[in-house]
């Protein structure tokens, strides 16, 4: 089951970033709105579930490191939307695709996993399906984008949030790990709202704003699968099968592209297309690797 939860997550993760996307482009143009919007729709989403799911108390060191995952959850949200003002968002995702390699080697050192090189193989080609599909083409050939080392960073952090699940793994109940995890990720939202200019928020056209809380909620959804898959199954895979969230992407993003023009900014001429392809096939490949593995 951690595989199927894996990958509904990875679909509704790609279908978050696409309403991001569509939100920064028509209306929210700082970071910070979009960090308090859709980071607050996520962690008050993920808060209902858990008391819906039974979450309550639990001994104080999984409260924290709950808490913890979900102030690092925060700020991955916050370099995410840095990097959705700066370029596509078919790009900025799978490049975060990087995270599987990064939680693979915190997973081996902190919680001893070992896998057969099969599986190893897999996360590789998952990470160059990423690599692949994050290049772009001008005049003198190939580079990587601006935002790179910004998404990388926010790939080590979403990776220690991964470990920080995986540790905790039965000390409470599923439900209360992600009741708290909202509360941790709830509270960093509070301070950064306390120390931003809320009224610009206010003064917006509504539309950003809807469309944000929707891609909120959606991922809030998403989390709670990926939180299920990482508590089932082993941390490194469940990363690993997340990032096969590129194909989905593409595919949704299309479809939004014939209804918001704000997604015209995806490339579409024949290269960029012959290598956004290829590196599906790649990240797809690896993936299937990495679910037989598991």
């Amino acid at each position: 089951m951690w595989i199927v939860f894996a990958i509904f997550a990875a679909f509704f993760y790609a279908l978050e970033s696409v309403l991001d996307k569509v939100a920064v482009s028509r209306q929210i143009k700082k970071p910070a709105e979009a960090t308090i919007i859709g980071g607050g729709a996520v962690f008050v989403s993920l808060i209902v579930v858990g008391l819906l799911g039974g979450g309550g108390f639990a001994p104080l060191n999984v409260v924290v490191i709950c808490a913890l995952s979900g102030i690092i959850a925060h700020a991955v949200n916050w370099f995410y939307f840095l990097a959705l003002r700066k370029e596509e968002v078919s790009r900025v995702m799978p490049v975060y695709a990087t995270m599987p390699v990064i939680t693979t080697i915190f997973a081996y050192f902190v919680l001893g996993e070992r896998f057969s090189m099969q599986t190893y193989i897999g996360i590789a080609l998952v990470v160059t399906g990423a690599i692949l599909i994050s290049l772009k083409s001008n005049a003198r050939g190939f580079r990587f984008s601006k935002v790179m080392t910004l998404v990388l960073f926010s790939a080590v952090l979403g990776a220690s949030r991964t470990i920080l699940t995986k540790y905790i793994e039965g000390a409470a109940t599923d439900w209360t790990i992600i009741l708290w995890t909202g509360v941790g990720g709830l509270i960093s939202v509070l301070i950064t709202e306390f120390f931003h200019n809320h009224k610009k928020i206010l003064r917006r056209e509504y539309v950003g704003v809807h469309i944000l809380v929707a891609g909120g909620i959606v991922g809030g959804f998403a989390t709670v699968l990926y939180i299920f898959s990482i508590l089932r199954g082993p941390a490194s895979l469940a990363a690993a099968l997340i990032e096969i969230q590129p194909i989905f992407v593409l595919t949704i993003a299309s479809i939004f592209a014939s209804q918001f023009p704000e997604l015209s900014d995806e490339v579409i001429h024949r290269r960029a297309i012959m290598q956004k392809i290829l590196a599906v096939m790649v990240i797809a490949g690896g993936g299937i690797l990495v679910a037989l593995g598991g």
